[in-house]
């Protein structure tokens, strides 16, 4: 090539009119936009088709016998859920689960249901929100007091939760005045203790199995663990009904 000549070699780029532009930018984002429709659907499918986790289910009976309970003292079968107030997953389970649960097989006298407290440590207002609903369950409103801290798991400050008491009729001095009491601590540290002894470590945590003679404790046959759909726990049910013929 002689210095100075234009190299007829080297091709000069296309130049394009404004509507050859527009429509080049459209071709663009339109298989950016394919690539990543396929990266979410195949991400979806990931998901979906992941592993879900497992808990093995303890071979010695499981005790509630300190825990709120809702249902009926004979019932056959039992579920013992370890769970806390600012757990998002709880928070589903509460507000869309357990009201259908109830209606199926609580409020029929075939299952009764008893809650453990597991206040986890990233949570900061979970632990006293819990304390909260012992004080409630003193004056029997616990499952009140489940529904009003659940209907709201982000106002859940001291203030606030007094006052939220309030609406669900608690004697309010008496309420304030637990909420200071040690005992109270102590009795959802005794939750948080019976958990991490059986290996829990997160929650929502659920036990499903048939209720022993002793009226307090649970022969379990399932663990489910998370957000889990209703049917999960209908069919777990229903085993466990079949189990001890309370179908």
């Amino acid at each position: 090539m002689s210095i100075g000549k234009p190299d007829s070699s080297v091709t000069a780029p296309p130049t394009y009119s404004s509507k050859q532009w527009i429509e080049l930018a459209a071709t663009v984002i339109m298989a950016v936009a394919a690539v990543v429709v396929a990266f979410v659907v195949v991400s979806g499918r990931s998901a979906a088709s992941a592993p879900r986790p497992t808990f093995k289910a303890p071979t010695s009976p499981v005790s509630f016998a300190n825990a709120a309970r809702h249902g009926n003292a004979t019932a056959k079968v039992a579920v013992i859920m370890f769970s806390e107030f600012q757990c998002p997953f709880c928070g589903r389970f509460a507000t869309q689960t357990l009201p259908r649960l109830t209606e199926e097989f609580i409020d029929t006298g075939r299952v009764q249901l008893a809650f453990r407290h597991l206040p986890l440590g990233i949570h900061q207002d979970a632990q006293r929100a819990a304390e909260a609903a012992e004080c409630a369950r003193d004056q029997g409103k616990f499952w009140q007091m489940h529904d009003e801290l659940f209907r709201s798991p982000k106002e859940l400050d001291v203030k606030t939760v007094k006052a939220r008491a309030a609406t669900i009729g608690v004697d309010a001095a008496a309420f304030s005045a637990c909420l200071d009491l040690a005992q109270t601590k102590a009795r959802v540290d005794a939750d948080v203790a019976a958990a991490r002894e059986l290996g829990i470590n997160g929650t929502p945590l659920f036990f499903i199995g048939s209720l022993l003679p002793d009226g307090s404790s649970v022969a379990v046959k399932e663990v489910l663990m998370g957000a889990r759909p209703y049917a999960d726990f209908k069919a777990a049910i229903e085993s466990a009904l079949a189990v001890v013929g309370g179908l």
